[in-house]
């Protein structure tokens, strides 16, 4: 919010009705029946708590919708909370003028929002409404909770981790999880936390909604995961919370008659594992689990051969992308897997997946990583691995000469390099030009395997 729109809201834009009514509620001194003292006075943190306890919770659900959106917005984003006081014919301003009435009434006079103009035709269509920084960081929080515990909860995700101990047994056709030449991999691809957390979270909706309304739209664009992690957030440590209480949120979010079930919203976040339940006195009560440190001694073992062990049972998701990006995997009992360092993945790993306490445990206590890690730190700065290249095995003199020569030609905008006196290495996009001049050159050309 610019100084510029303050100023102009306060000199220009706000009635003397208005500003007598601001300081009332307020709480302002006296001398703020100045218009410039009045603004000074305006974002100081002055009666706001008076005032976001006169709220109720749809208001409070709102100005936090706009403070999501963090821009100013016209009459109708207030549609949802004051629509039912709208009119259904006429001009814009005469649909929108009892809401604005409303809005005047229940929130500007109450010095919330900074009014300024926009575009538009008429002064309805123009109105701009924002909830200044200064005021949306003090926000009461979108769910205050019902209930103090300090117990860990039960979790309801055990279906995804039987997903993952199925690896072990192929007869029990495991859907999600598998091994793939020694690689610990979701959806056919080495196993990513963050794309598993993506879709994950479109499981939760799926289990909310059925197909054709999966999609249903709300009355504002952010999604609405995004939106319950935000409301979860603002929640003080150890706090529980009935699923009744993102109804009103949830009303605003969707029309009335969308919104979803909350009952079914927050049991199928804990099915998912993005919620834990507690219950109590007959009542469920939900909260984001915590994310504890959990040491790798909690989940890896080393056998009597020496060998890295992964407990599948006991292993943390998070922890699963890093290992899977450092080893290679095999059955080692029903819910076990047994690791060996994957030198070419760990010559590929960031700094800080070796950094990682797993990887410095597994340094420490399995003679395999061990020995792969001493080997990396050998060969490090000293060795490229490219996974973008072809190599050639080219033995004729005359034939390496005229590759040479054509490839230090910077027209051809091509790159060989001379390995030694057998090999050559060039990029895969660059494959069609150099068949072209072996080609050319008399040579046939033979393909081994990958």
């Amino acid at each position: 919010m610019s100084t510029q729109k303050l100023t102009k809201m306060c000199q220009n834009i706000l009635t003397d009705a208005d500003i007598k009514t601001i300081i009332k509620h307020r709480n302002f001194t006296k001398e703020a029946n100045s218009r410039a003292v009045f603004q000074t006075f305006f974002l100081s943190n002055t009666g706001l708590q008076e005032v976001f306890a006169s709220l109720t919770k749809r208001e409070i659900s709102l100005l936090h919708l706009l403070k999501r959106r963090n821009e100013e917005v016209d009459i109708s984003f207030f549609e949802a909370l004051y629509g039912a006081k709208k009119h259904n014919y006429g001009t814009f301003t005469q649909q929108h003028t009892p809401i604005f009435k409303e809005v005047q009434q229940k929130l500007l006079r109450k010095g919330l929002l900074i009014i300024s103009t926009g575009h538009g035709t008429t002064k309805m269509e123009q109105w701009r409404f924002e909830l200044p920084q200064e005021f949306a960081a003090l926000l009461p929080p979108l769910i205050t909770g019902s209930l103090t515990y300090e117990g860990a909860g039960e979790s309801g995700s055990q279906w995804l981790r039987k997903q993952l101990i199925a690896i072990t047994n192929p007869t029990q056709n495991p859907q999600l999880f598998s091994l793939q030449q020694g690689h610990l991999c979701w959806d056919n691809k080495v196993f990513s936390y963050s794309k598993f957390t993506t879709w994950n979270r479109k499981q939760w909706l799926k289990l909310l909604w059925k197909p054709d309304k999966l999609f249903t739209e709300p009355v504002y664009s952010e999604p609405l995961l995004d939106l319950l992690d935000y409301a979860l957030d603002t929640m003080a440590p150890n706090q529980w919370f009935k699923a009744q209480e993102l109804t009103s949120l949830l009303k605003l979010y969707f029309h009335p008659r969308a919104a979803p079930n909350v009952q079914e919203l927050c049991k199928n976040g804990w099915q998912c594992g993005f919620l834990i339940r507690h219950r109590h006195q007959d009542n469920d009560y939900y909260k984001v689990p915590s994310q504890p440190k959990v040491a790798p001694d909690a989940y890896m073992s080393i056998d009597t051969n020496g060998n890295a062990i992964l407990d599948l049972q006991q292993v943390p998701f998070t922890m699963l992308e890093i290992l899977a990006t450092i080893a290679r995997f095999t059955v080692a009992d029903k819910q076990s897997l047994l690791m060996e360092p994957d030198i070419m993945q760990l010559g590929e790993a960031e700094d800080k997946i070796l950094e990682h306490p797993i990887c410095l445990w597994l340094q420490k206590q399995a003679q395999s990583f061990q020995q792969a890690f001493q080997t990396l730190d050998k060969k490090r700065g000293k060795q490229l691995l490219h996974d973008n290249l072809y190599i050639a095995k080219v033995t004729d003199l005359n034939l390496r000469v005229q590759i040479q020569k054509y490839f230090s030609n910077k027209s051809a905008n091509l790159q060989v390099i001379m390995l030694n006196e057998a090999y050559i290495a060039f990029p895969r996009d660059h494959i069609h030009q150099v068949q072209k001049l072996v080609t050319k050159a008399g040579f046939a050309i033979k393909t081994l395997p990958q």
